[in-house]
């Protein structure tokens, strides 16, 4: 989210392509179904283009490099808050629906 891609439901059969700080407004995420295979051409690079992955693993890219974006064989396993729905926590975690002046102990 700190990257500014979107919130998916769970369940949902996708993946999920977001640009790092892009400098520009018309790099926006992407969202593609999890059955698809996105191949990414360096047409023309700059000093320190790199690509990050999960922001884990980080690679310097050179004009020509491609890189192919695919679902892991492994998923991962979400497991629900046992008293509350996806909705329900989405708007608890990120106080959708209160003021933005709205602070804990009633203080503005």
């Amino acid at each position: 989210m700190s990257a500014g891609g979107p919130i998916l439901t769970p369940g949902l059969d996708a993946i999920v392509i977001t640009p790092i700080a892009p400098h520009s407004l018309s790099l926006r995420p992407i969202v593609v179904a999890g059955d698809r295979v996105v191949r990414i051409v360096a047409g023309q690079v700059n000093a320190g283009t790199a690509v990050s992955i999960d922001g884990q693993k980080n690679f310097s890219l050179c004009a020509g490099e491609a890189i192919e974006i695919r679902r892991a064989a492994r998923g991962v396993r979400i497991i629900p808050h046992p008293g509350r729905g996806f909705f329900q926590t989405l708007t608890a975690k990120l106080q959708w629906g209160q003021s933005p002046h709205h602070l804990e102990g009633g203080k503005a």
